[in-house]
Order: structure tokens, then C-alpha cells, then sequence
């Protein structure tokens, strides 16, 4: 075989996985809303038989991030600075056919100016805040989300599930990885709505999009970071790389599946292609008793931590206090103003500086008595008779 019949060939065996694997998507959303169907109409649960079969189907996925502010006339001067930049994450419950935004913005995002956004603890740290949300007494999950390693396919994200198999909280668990260029899925249609309505209206400050865009969108729920208190960041990266093992050739797999078994622990099985030859690994590094020092570790290691905003920089504080005003709405300045000076780190103190006074002479130093020189005493004056 020729260079040129490999190559043709390995293109369509590509085509032909990316097919395979649109129809199991397609399926596995008609087979879940098929059983939603069985819900309980008064309490939203599944009685005990239906949900050890019922599979809540979820994809999520990162939307280009727009600007702030945002009006509908062509854009002007503002096309040359650096608005404030507005991150959203969707989430898709394809079983309810719902869709779930988060708004986050450069101020409420981990790490300062909103470094780590796009990483492991951002997304993790939201899906599990909606499965906390979401729970209607189904026993099996099913992720769709795209090949992207620095979000979602890590080593985080698989001991984050295997947490979640150990825990109980699920039976079992597939997330499936949509091959490169076959990553339209449903979180990019309820996108394409959202930004639909956007650029009809115009937006200066963060909570408008919840306020003013999000709330259009049919079959929608919007959380904005500053006003969901039960949206918390947590440093999952931590807790899950001393608790679950790494799992090699993550990279050239496509297809993960969790279970439980009550001698081994969780077991994660993962393969190129479904129904191909599959690799096992053993999540629970504690079983695994990799290392002494790792498994002591694990003893003395706290829940998951809460992590803090990391807000604007001093300099990124300034550049929208100064470049970016002039573009925000007359009447709505002062709350931008507002806003910004909050989430700004307090300007540091200036040390005042003493006043400086001149020093007093010292006093001259007092002779001794005996040292003094002696003067006569003036003559006495005679009384005249």
C-alpha cells in the first residue's frame, strides 16, 4: 500500500468512527428521554426499578467568550481596546432538553484576571455543581464533550468520576470524547440562539447577559458567579490526583466507562473505538498501594478545598477604568465604575514620611566648682560719719 492509499485509508476509517460515533450520540439522547417519560409527575423521581436503568445524558462545552460593553451600532473606537471579557459555559441536559449557562467574567474566575477560566477545576467545578442540582433518582450517567485535554480530557476529570462511582452517588458512568473536526453537538445550537439574541441588544454590565439575554432563550436556566452562592470553585485537581491513578494512552482514546467492583474498587475501561479492544485501569490509588508516601499523604489530606476569585489586576483595573468607561452608557457608568473598583485590589498604602526637625544644640557642659576661676569680691563701701 502506497503512502497515498494509508493516508486515504486512514481518513476513512476516521469518517467512518466519527459517523458511528454522531448515531450513538443521536441514540443515547432518544433512549434517555424515552425513560424521563417514567418520571413521577408530582415528586420528579424515578421509582427504585426504573432508575437503576435510567441514563441522564449531559454535554457541556465553552461558547467564544464576547466583550463588554456591547452595543448594536457598528462598532467604533471601542474595536481598538480590550473590552471585559464575559466567559460562558453550556450545559446541555439532554434527557429534559434543557440548557444551563454559566456567565463568569474576568473578576469571579480562578486565578487573578481569570487565568485558569478554561481549566480542569473551572469545569469540573460547575458540573458538579449542577449534578448536585439535578437529581432525579437516576443510577447512570453519560457525558458528551469534545477532545479538548486541558478541559476535559485529563486525569482530573476521570478521578473526578470515579469519585463520584465511589461515593455512590452513580453505578456507572460514560463520557464519550467527539473526535477532532465532529464536535457540533448540542451546547453549539443552544449557542448559536444565545448569541443570536446578543447582538440585538445592547449589554454594559456582566449581570445583563442573565438579566437580558439568557432569559430569552427557550428552555433555559442561567447562574451568573456573583449571584449563586452555591457555586463554588474547588480545587478538584488536588483532590483527585492523590486519590485516583492517572490513566495511560488517555490521549488516543475516546470512550470511558466506570463501574464498581467491591474487591477491586472503581475500574475505568477505555478504548479508541467502541466495542474495540479496551484497557483497564484501577482508579483507587489506595488499592493500587503505589507508594507508602502517597497512600500517608491521602490519610492526612482535607476535603476539597475551596478556591478564591482571583479579581483584576492593578493594571487590567485601570485599563477599564480609564480606556474602556468612555464606551459604557452615560447613566450607567457609575455602577460600572462601581463594579470594577471592588473586584480591583485595594491600592497599597503609602507610607507618610516623618517631618524631619533640626536637631538641639547640646547643652555646654556645666565647669567644676574647683575648676572655676576665682573672683575678687567688690570692695564694701565705708559709711560716711
Amino acid at each position: 500500500m502506497t503512502g497515498k492509499q494509508a493516508a486515504k485509508a486512514q481518513w476513512e476509517a476516521h469518517l467512518e468512527h466519527a459517523a458511528q460515533q454522531r448515531a450513538q450520540y443521536r441514540e443515547k439522547v432518544l433512549m434517555s428521554k424515552l425513560q424521563y417519560k417514567n418520571l413521577d409527575p408530582e415528586t420528579k423521581k424515578f421509582s427504585t426499578n426504573h432508575g437503576r436503568t435510567a441514563v441522564r445524558v449531559v454535554s457541556f462545552d465553552f461558547a467564544q467568550s464576547v466583550g463588554l460593553p456591547h452595543h448594536t451600532d457598528q462598532a467604533g473606537a471601542i474595536y481598538f481596546e480590550s473590552p471585559l471579557g464575559v466567559h460562558i459555559f453550556g450545559l446541555v441536559d439532554e434527557s429534559n432538553s434543557r440548557v444551563y449557562y454559566f456567565f463568569m467574567n474576568k473578576s469571579n474566575c480562578i486565578g487573578l484576571g481569570g487565568k485558569d477560566s478554561h481549566g480542569p477545576n473551572s469545569v469540573l467545578s460547575m458540573l458538579d455543581f449542577f449534578l448536585k442540582q439535578s437529581d432525579n433518582g437516576e443510577r447512570n450517567l453519560c457525558i458528551y464533550a469534545d477532545n479538548c485535554t486541558g478541559q476535559n480530557k485529563n486525569r482530573f476529570t476521570m478521578g473526578y468520576l470515579a469519585h463520584l462511582i465511589k461515593t455512590g452517588r452513580y453505578d456507572t458512568i460514560e463520557i464519550h470524547f467527539l473526535p477532532p473536526g465532529h464536535t457540533k453537538f448540542s451546547p453549539d445550537a443552544f449557542f448559536g440562539q444565545l448569541k443570536r439574541i446578543f447582538r440585538r441588544f445592547s449589554i454594559d454590565l456582566p449581570h445583563e447577559m442573565k438579566t437580558e439575554i439568557a432569559t430569552k432563550v427557550a428552555s433555559s436556566h442561567t447562574f451568573d458567579k456573583d449571584d449563586g452562592p452555591e457555586w463554588i470553585w474547588k480545587d478538584i485537581n488536588t483532590f483527585a490526583e492523590d486519590r485516583y491513578e492517572s490513566v495511560p494512552g488517555i490521549n488516543g482514546s475516546y470512550h470511558f466507562t466506570l463501574h464498581r467492583d467491591e474487591a477491586r474498587g472503581v475500574i475505568l475501561r477505555h478504548c479508541a473505538k467502541e466495542g474495540g479492544p479496551a484497557t483497564e485501569v484501577l482508579m483507587e490509588a489506595a488499592k493500587n498501594q503505589t507508594s507508602i508516601v502517597r497512600i500517608r499523604k491521602l490519610v492526612r489530606q482535607a476535603p476539597v478545598k475551596v478556591l478564591e476569585t482571583g479579581g483584576f489586576s492593578a493594571t487590567r483595573a485601570r485599563e477599564l477604568l480609564k480606556q474602556v468607561l468612555e464606551h459604557v452608557t452615560y447613566n450607567k457608568q457609575d455602577e460600572w465604575k462601581k463594579f470594577i473598583t471592588t473586584n480591583a485590589p485595594a491600592p497599597p498604602a503609602v507610607a507618610v514620611p516623618k517631618r524631619r526637625t533640626a536637631p538641639a544644640p547640646p547643652n555646654p557642659p556645666t565647669p567644676s566648682p574647683s575648676l572655676q576661676p576665682s573672683v575678687p569680691a567688690p570692695p564694701k563701701r565705708q559709711r560716711k560719719e
